[in-house]
């Protein structure tokens, strides 16, 4: 197609069922004012990064049912003003992670049924972008998704996302056959629930909710009784920095499959575990995690743990419980965790410790942390050389802040939450 004549008031552009297979440099330069242009099921697959130059004004953009491969990376930049672009059915498979960088006011992106296979958007961060709408639904091919914006609507219906990660915000996800297992929304702020985030995403296994509740009291992770749940499929689930007084209530009605579950540096208090379940819960729903493994409750405010805490049961293997108040742990409180192996207990009040009673019922136990406590030399002595004499790992010097931190990351690497380097 040739440039287009001298039409400068020209607002609104149509061509459909056209045959254009090439939008060459500066196609529309003699159309400054348009508004509205439309190129639809036109045979269009090749755009240069000068097509839309001196289309400043331009804010509706449709381009789909066509065969485009390949968007060039600056193929937008003269578009500041662009607030709707429809790509729906084109064979994209690529997107640069920063095409739309210069498109401050965007809100409406249509990339439904495209081959995409991975999509990692970043925007204008200056502007507080907030994309209103964004469809990548019948995207089949796509298994990794990576968002950094605020999303109102996010459809992701009959698309093969696997992989979910979003800084921002969010209001909706569309998710009719999504395959969304895993969902890394580690500091997003959420204008719903906690409960209608999970429920948006049935096929979760693998949940980051922490430093989520920046915006939202207690509540925002609360399950009630008027919602039917099935969260089966989740394994990981992180609670971690969200300032929680309380945990939710019906926190094992998560499912038997739950494997792992951090809350650390939280809130919680005594009364906060005590409260843990709902008195209306049915009974044989109480403490049903048979596959609870690795459980990070450090850095809250625990003085002392119930007997018989529920999250404590038969499959635990690593407790982390440090840098807490705790004056006391008894053995009564982890008598059904016969599979701990490892149990933190640095940086809390302990001035006596039932190593003897515990360590005989807890037989696979074999690494302890007990550094910041108050024992006094005599009985660290004594039980220093228990453990020495058994072989048994104990730690009771606080390592240098590198080697904690390592420590720490080690730890959240055990639990699931960070990927081991190669």
């Amino acid at each position: 197609m040739d440039v287009l004549p001298p039409m400068n008031d020209l607002m609104d552009l149509n061509f459909t069922r056209c045959s254009i297979p090439e939008l060459p440099k500066y196609q529309f330069k003699n159309v400054p004012k348009l508004n509205w242009l439309t190129l639809i099921a036109s045979s269009l697959e090749v755009l240069s990064n000068e097509t839309f130059e001196g289309l400043s004004l331009l804010k509706y953009l449709s381009l789909q049912n066509n065969l485009i491969k390949i968007l060039p990376e600056r193929v937008f930049t003269p578009l500041s003003n662009l607030y709707s672009l429809n790509l729906n059915n084109n064979n994209i498979s690529t997107l640069s992670n920063d095409i739309f960088l210069r498109n401050s006011n965007l809100k409406e992106i249509g990339l439904r049924g495209n081959p995409l296979k991975i999509v990692s958007l970043e925007f204008p961060i200056w502007t507080y972008n907030t994309i209103i709408s964004l469809d990548l639904s019948n995207c089949e091919e796509l298994r990794d998704l990576r968002l950094s914006i605020r999303v109102t609507d996010l459809s992701l219906e009959t698309s093969g996302v696997e992989s979910l990660q979003l800084t921002g915000s969010i209001d909706k996800i569309v998710h009719k056959n999504s395959k969304v297992t895993r969902a890394d929304l580690s500091g997003t702020n959420f204008t719903q629930s906690f409960v209608k985030v999970l429920c948006d995403l049935p096929s979760l296994e693998w949940l980051d909710l922490s430093n989520s509740s920046k915006n939202a009291d207690d509540s925002f992770f609360e399950l009630y009784r008027s919602i039917s749940y099935n969260f089966t499929p989740l394994r990981f689930l992180n609670l971690s920095r969200n300032q929680l007084n309380n945990l939710p209530r019906r926190l094992s009605l998560f499912g038997a499959n739950l494997t792992t579950l951090d809350l650390s540096r939280n809130l919680l208090d005594d009364t906060s575990l005590e409260n843990l379940f709902d008195l209306d819960t049915p009974h044989k729903h109480e403490g049903n995690f048979p596959n609870l493994r690795f459980l990070n409750m450090a850095r809250n405010k625990l003085e002392k743990i119930p007997q018989r805490f529920p999250l404590f049961g038969p499959n635990l293997t690593i407790l982390n419980l440090s840098d807490n108040l705790l004056v006391e742990v008894s053995l009564e409180s982890l008598a059904e965790a016969q599979n701990l192996q490892r149990l933190y207990l640095g940086g809390n009040r302990l001035i006596s410790f039932d190593y003897l009673s515990i360590c005989e019922t807890l037989k696979n136990l074999n690494r302890l942390t007990l550094y910041e406590n108050t024992f006094n030399a005599t009985f660290t002595g004594n039980m220093t050389k228990y453990f020495g004499d058994k072989g048994f790992l104990l730690i009771t010097r606080k390592p240098k802040t590198r080697n904690r931190t390592r420590m720490e990351r080690k730890s959240s690497e055990e639990l699931g939450f960070y990927k081991k380097k190669n």
